[in-house]
Parts: C-alpha cells; sequence; structure tokens
C-alpha cells in the first residue's frame, strides 16, 4: 500500500510529536549528542511504533476461514 499526501503530512506530524517525547538533541549535561546518537534514538523509537502498529494491525485483520498453508493427506 502506498501513502498518500494527507498520510504522509499526518505521519510527518507524529514525528515532530516524537521528536517532543523523546526529547532534544543534547545530553542531559548539556553535550551534543552524535549523529549516531541521534540516529540510534530514532531507531528505537521507529522499532517501538512498527511493532506496537502492527501488534493493532494483526489484532484487527479478520481469521481466515482456512490455513494459507499446505495442508497433507
Amino acid at each position: 500500500m502506498r501513502l498518500s499526501a494527507s498520510q504522509r503530512r499526518r505521519l510527518q506530524e507524529l514525528a515532530g510529536e516524537m521528536k517532543d517525547i523523546v526529547g532534544g538533541c543534547l545530553h542531559p549535561d548539556g553535550r551534543p549528542m552524535t549523529f549516531a546518537e541521534l540516529e540510534d534514538e530514532c531507531i528505537e523509537a521507529g522499532n517501538v511504533l512498527t511493532a506496537a502498529m502492527l501488534k493493532k494491525r494483526v489484532e484487527e485483520r479478520p481469521i481466515p476461514e482456512e490455513s494459507p498453508c499446505c495442508q497433507l493427506g
């Protein structure tokens, strides 16, 4: 599925909210975070969201009457 322009805009808005949740780009002592540290933090946040979204989508999908796997016999 391709995302629509409005879906992309909404996800960009959510990214801004996520940035507010995760925090700024400084360590508690005021030192700037490295690009690698920022990237790791973003990846971790993305993984949390991906897992939560996938879980919700799997829970909502209808269960097929027959298994899509090959049946023996």
